[in-house]
């Protein structure tokens, strides 16, 4: 849709793509270009075209990001009770998104007049490990994408619908992306959905006249477009949220989700606890606190994997992302429910014995 709005509007050239480091839009071979992953998709590398990224503020491993990372907030491997969490550390935060956005700056500069859009996941990157990005750092990237004239594609597939609190993550930053991908969420889980919305002027630049040649219609269409069950899902899925007031209840459940996790900050190995709404990360580590940041766990122990397999006779079914555990409650759970799930989550960690 991006290179073809370029292309009728009179700008072929404009066809190449910007990703966010660390980005995962699933495995067709454009979305794997756009969101290439070594560890999921290099059987496929001779198929992906070529994706120019820019680093994203992941400040779990900021000492591999900036030139010269700002001191920590505080504490230290045996002071456990003072220790920051690198995604809390305001002023290693605003260090990161400033160099991250100059870097996308410096790419545009270089490269604009050749790119169609910039493709991010804006507010939390799930498959990288649930790296949470600063406030304001998706209106930066909106910015330089209207300041240099490409496009804007925000992929909430994952993070749409309520999981960070708003109905749309680009809602925190009040951005528009010219380009929206939502699936998921849109029917609360129960038929599978996607939709692409974007703004009048791209839609206009594929209406012709019905004799125009070549025509500009978007023939990328799929066999079960318009399924009508699916959308019939949806709209009921949408009702709910004003009906039972849903996003004031997945506020009021991410407030419990952090107040039960303020148990675990005090962890010696617990290196990292990110948090948007309702989507968690939370990453193991043996060093809480050195010059160079926390050091993960050998990915190869699998510690994540032992930690929730240690759930399963709990009556838990959680995943891990490597080293990072995830939780995604559903944002209709009831909170007697998440009080549960974050009790055996909390407690199996702080039981856990750590082979370092």
């Amino acid at each position: 849709m991006a290179v073809g709005y370029w292309h009728h509007t009179g700008k072929p050239q404009k066809n190449k793509f910007i990703g966010l480091a660390g980005a995962y839009h699933g495995d067709t071979t454009a979305s794997m270009s756009v969101g290439y992953s070594e560890l999921f998709h290099k059987p496929f590398v001779s198929m992906v075209f070529d994706v120019k990224t820019f680093p994203a503020p992941d400040a779990a491993r900021a000492h591999h990001i900036l030139p010269s990372p700002p001191a920590p907030a505080g504490g230290t491997a045996s002071d456990v009770s003072s220790y920051v969490f690198p995604s809390e550390d305001p002023e290693l935060n605003t260090a990161l998104m400033s160099h991250c956005l100059t870097a996308l700056d410096n790419l545009l500069t270089a490269q604009a007049d050749q790119t169609a859009a910039i493709v991010i996941e804006p507010v939390m990157q799930g498959a990288a490990g649930m790296i949470c990005q600063p406030p304001g750092f998706v209106k930066g990237v909106a910015d330089l994408a209207k300041k240099h004239d490409v496009l804007l594609i925000a992929d909430e597939v994952a993070t749409g619908f309520g999981r960070t609190g708003k109905l749309l993550a680009c809602g925190h930053d009040q951005v528009t992306p010219d380009i929206l991908c939502l699936a998921k969420g849109i029917t609360g889980g129960y038929l599978p959905l996607a939709a692409t919305i974007t703004t009048d002027a791209i839609e206009q630049a594929f209406t012709s006249e019905p004799d125009e040649r070549p025509p500009k219609t978007l023939y990328h269409g799929h066999t079960y477009t318009g399924n009508p069950l699916a959308c019939a899902a949806a709209i009921a899925s949408l009702k709910l949220f004003d009906e039972n007031n849903l996003l004031d209840h997945i506020n009021q459940s991410a407030q419990l989700i952090q107040d039960k996790l303020v148990a675990l900050r005090d962890h010696p190995f617990v290196s990292d606890i990110r948090q948007r709404g309702l989507m968690v990360g939370i990453e193991l580590g043996k060093a809480r606190q050195s010059d160079s940041g926390p050091d993960s766990f050998d990915f190869a122990r699998r510690a994540g994997a032992q930690l929730c397999n240690a759930m399963l006779p709990q009556g838990l079914i959680i995943r891990p992302l490597g080293n990072t555990l995830v939780l995604m409650p559903a944002p209709a759970m009831d909170h007697e429910t998440l009080e549960k799930m974050l009790d055996i989550v909390v407690a199996t960690v702080a039981d856990w014995r750590f082979d370092t």
